[in-house]
C-alpha cells in the first residue's frame, strides 16, 4: 500500500459496510491482512475448496472478533 501511495495513487481498502477494516497506515496490519487474503486465495486454489459454492469468506484475520 506504501508503494501505491508513494507513486501517487490513493489506495482504500473497504469492507462490506464501507468501514476500512485495516489501518492502511499500519504496516503490520496490512502485511497481515495481505498474508490473512493469500493463504484464503491459496485454500481457493486447492482441491479441498473443490466443494464450496456460494461462501462468502471473511479474510480479516480474526479482527471482527476483536
Amino acid at each position: 500500500m506504501a508503494a501505491l501511495a508513494a507513486s501517487g495513487h490513493d489506495p482504500v481498502s473497504l469492507d462490506q459496510a464501507g468501514d476500512p477494516p485495516v489501518d492502511l497506515g499500519n504496516e503490520s496490519m496490512v502485511r497481515a491482512a495481505a498474508e490473512d487474503v493469500a493463504a484464503t486465495v491459496a485454500f481457493l486454489a486447492s482441491d479441498a475448496a473443490a466443494a464450496l459454492t456460494g461462501q462468502v469468506l471473511c479474510t480479516d484475520g480474526g479482527l471482527i472478533l476483536r
